[in-house]
């Protein structure tokens, strides 16, 4: 789809440092916002959830329940 509502990322800034990772976040979330894209993204990037996110949602990896959500101004508080 050449317009899509929701654009699905896994591991999007894999391989990347994390300045690279934080600025293809903030691209990918600008581009996003201009097209009025959402975004679900999949990452253990911190920087790159931080640059990209408005809603965070983190999971127990063994379980899969909810730990904790946040908008992307808490996480950000909360990583530093």
């Amino acid at each position: 789809a050449l317009d899509p509502h929701v654009l699905i990322l896994e591991h999007a800034s894999a391989g990347l440092s994390a300045e690279e990772g934080a600025a293809l976040g903030a691209d990918i979330r600008a581009i996003a916002r201009r097209r009025g894209t959402a975004i679900v993204a999949a990452t253990l990037d911190e920087a790159f959830a931080r640059a990209v996110a408005d809603r965070i949602l983190r999971w127990q990896p063994a379980t899969g329940q909810l730990a904790e959500q946040g908008t992307g101004r808490w996480f950000r508080r909360m990583l530093g």
